[in-house]
């Protein structure tokens, strides 16, 4: 027995008899192992996710800078990716928030004002709807009761609210831990992406032959490539609706158009959900000052999202992943009708893999079909 076969029957028997010790005791082992590896994997898995999202500006910035720096060209290339990201958010935080907080204060200085216009008051006569009356009758008792209701529930639920804002402020502070943590792995990660290969093909040379080796090295090529591209497409598209966005409210003279269009494109990453937010935050914005303009950005903004979905996307995404419109279209509705939105969000880099490889057994099909021809032509 060789030392591939041992390594290979020690580990299937180590797992078996894991499987077996986990399976007798279920109902405690299962949520607590489900804890552990979740707290172990999340870190790593987040990392993962980062580090490959990174590594797209990075390895075109460190192709690009490669043959006029010598060492530590890497440790550049991820320090301007990660500082062009938090200038890209910043820039669209800096473009919107303050306009909305200029729209909330613009909204409460119109109440405060309508509230203190006493000849609006005025010229209202109550006393000519009776029912008013009735309720004005019993309103003082109304309030006092409703606030005795108000007060004793308030200390009802003191100490679950209490409880709730607790356990709320642990959950940020471990998913900032995470986050954090999460980002370091994704730093390791791209410094020593050469050295993580050669480490896994070793561990894979012990468990598989070289032959399948050479396979899932490939697998994870298509895989990466479909998925880059993936992202690649997904920023192209949002970038383009942000400035479709932008040349049709200064045509239609929409307010913060600026603002509006950077947060609506930004949004756009977001598949389904991130168009209603930009449509309601949008609309919120340019109906504090005029609401028959924000009543003409919602419709304005549903036409621009139906010709994004139906047109632009398809060929901005096919053309990038290598996929035909109708297969981009097809994919995103299938995968969103199956597994919701993370259906919508990963079909089409999946699809894009399974056409890959669909397209390669045929060729090479159709490649060995073609050889036996020209050897049964010449005998």
């Amino acid at each position: 027995m060789d030392r591939r076969q041992f390594l290979s029957r020690l580990l299937l028997g180590t797992a078996l008899i894991a499987i077996f010790t986990i399976l007798i005791n279920a109902e405690a082992t299962l949520p607590w192992l489900w804890d552990k590896i979740s707290a172990v994997l999340s870190p790593i898995l987040g990392g993962i996710a980062i580090a490959f999202i990174l590594s797209i500006p990075s390895k075109r910035i460190e192709k690009a800078l490669e043959g006029r720096l010598g060492k530590g060209v890497r440790l550049i290339s991820l320090v301007l990716s990660v500082a062009l990201i938090i200038l890209f958010l910043s820039l669209v935080i800096a473009l919107v928030v303050p306009e909305f907080i200029n729209a909330c204060s613009i909204l409460i200085d119109s109440l405060k004002a309508f509230a203190s216009d006493e000849s609006f008051w005025e010229r209202i006569d109550l006393s000519a709807i009776p029912f008013v009356n009735d309720m004005l009758g019993g309103v003082d008792d109304s309030i006092t009761t409703l606030a005795e209701l108000l007060e004793s529930k308030i200390q009802e639920f003191s100490a679950p609210i209490l409880s709730f804002t607790i356990q709320s402020l642990i959950y940020v502070i471990q998913g900032s831990v995470s986050f954090f943590v999460a980002a370091v792995f994704a730093c390791y990660f791209i410094m020593n992406r050469e050295m993580l290969s050669r480490h896994i093909r070793k561990v894979l040379s012990l468990l598989l032959p070289e032959g399948q080796i050479g396979y899932l090295v490939h697998l994870e090529r298509i895989a990466s490539s479909s998925f880059s591209r993936f992202i690649i497409a997904q920023v192209t598209e949002a970038c383009i609706i942000g400035v479709l966005c932008f040349a049709g409210m200064l045509v239609l003279r929409l307010p913060y158009a600026a603002a509006i269009s950077a947060f609506t494109g930004l949004m756009a990453l977001i598949p389904i959900y991130g168009a209603i937010i930009g449509a309601i935050v949008g609309a919120f914005i340019i109906a504090v000052i005029s609401p028959i303009k924000g009543l003409l950005f919602l419709i304005f903004i549903f036409v621009l999202q139906q010709a994004e979905g139906d047109f632009i996307y398809p060929r901005v995404v096919g053309t990038s992943t290598g996929l035909p419109s109708v297969y981009v279209f097809a994919s995103v509705t299938l995968g969103g009708a199956l597994c919701g939105l993370g259906g919508m969000l990963f079909a089409v880099p999946v699809f894009a893999i399974l056409f890959t490889l669909i397209r390669e057994k045929l060729s090479k099909d159709e490649a060995a079909a073609s050889a036996n021809n020209d050897l049964e032509s010449g005998s």
